[in-house]
This record gives C-alpha cells, structure tokens and sequence, in this order.
C-alpha cells in the first residue's frame, strides 16, 4: 500500500465520511504487522494505549482457557488526594486481600495517591469489577475515616504475553522512582506480593 504524497494536514481538517482521510506510513505499517500476525495465527500484542483517549474505563476480564489470566489495576484516591501510602492502609488492603480468595492478588505497588495491582481469578471468582468494589468498600468500612474515599471507577488491563507482564511490572515498580520519592524502587516500603502469580 503506497501513501499518497498528495495528502496535507488542511483535508484532515476538511475530511468527512465522503473523503476518504490519509494515512500515515507508521499507521500503515501497524496495520501490515496486525494483518500479518493475524494470518500467521499468532496472538496479538497490540500497544497497551486504549486507556489513553477513553474518558471512561472499559471493563469485563476475558478469561481465557488456554493462558492465565491476570490482570492489571490501577485504582486512584478520590481527587487524587495523597493519603494512601501509610502503614496502617497497608497493612489494611493486604488483610483485605487475603481475607478474599475469589481474586488472589500478586505484586503490588501502593503510591501516595493510587496503587497498581496484579491479580487473577480463583475457581469461586465474581465479576472483577464486582470484586474491586468489594476491596475498595471493605477499605472504607475498617478504614472508619469518611475522608478517605476512592474513585468510584478503576482502570483494568488484561495481561497479553509474558513480554507484556514483564512490562508491567517493570512499570509498577518503578512508580515511586518516577515520582522522584526514592531514588531506588527497592527502598519504597509500600509494596509487596501477597501470591505468586506466574505466567505458565
């Protein structure tokens, strides 16, 4: 497939559902690579990017008979408020997960004003969206502190590829670095693997 070198940045602006709209080559080339895995009948790694132009999350977790399923959380404080990385609201969440065996929880990362999460389904398992609502009320009601209060939402990613979990993880880990707390992922003290969780 050839770009056409006609195109400008002006028919964008003019483009309708009568006109067609140009292509660019790194847009083409994701394609080709789509196409190609497709035929090849090898699994999709697409960029984990969607979340990026949703206003809202989307969720419902696939699981999958043939792979694990693991999924990847991210749940934030209300307004972002900084009052989740505590001792106490460690301590807390980490009991609240072990009390819960219809999710299990694997590493996880609690920042000032989120945390990320891994965690996969057990034989007993609800919704995931129905098990993230039960931790986070859980929370509020041992918590006993009505000004610490989460978003009502939380973002959710399906795990695709080893590759893909390395990458979160690595990406977890190094929040608090990013965030300029600690200089070392090690030193942060709010973190931890309450599972497991293997990709085998």
């Amino acid at each position: 497939m050839e770009l056409d070198r006609n195109c400008r940045k002006n028919d964008l602006a003019r483009a309708s559902p009568s006109r067609p709209q140009c292509l660019t080559r790194q847009t083409l080339d994701e394609i080709n690579r789509v196409l190609q895995t497709v035929q090849r009948g090898a699994p999709l790694d697409l960029p984990d990017t969607a979340h990026q132009s949703r206003k809202s999350p989307a969720h419902g977790v696939y699981v999958s008979p043939t792979q694990p399923t693991i999924v990847y959380v991210t749940i934030c404080c209300q307004d972002r408020a900084p009052w989740l990385a505590t001792d106490k609201h460690h301590n807390l969440l980490v009991d609240i997960w072990k009390d819960n065996s219809r999710w299990v929880v694997g590493r996880y990362v609690l920042m000032p004003d989120h945390l990320h999460l891994f965690a996969s389904p057990q034989p007993t398992a609800v919704p995931f969206d129905a098990w993230a609502k039960y931790v986070k009320s859980q929370f509020t009601k041992r918590n006993k502190v009505g000004t610490y209060v989460w978003q009502t939402d939380h973002w959710d990613t399906r795990i695709r590829t080893l590759q893909h979990y390395e990458e979160k993880t690595q990406y977890m880990l190094n929040n608090p670095v990013r965030a300029g707390i600690v200089g070392d992922s090690r030193d942060w003290r709010y973190q931890g693997v309450v599972h497991e969780l293997r990709w085998e």
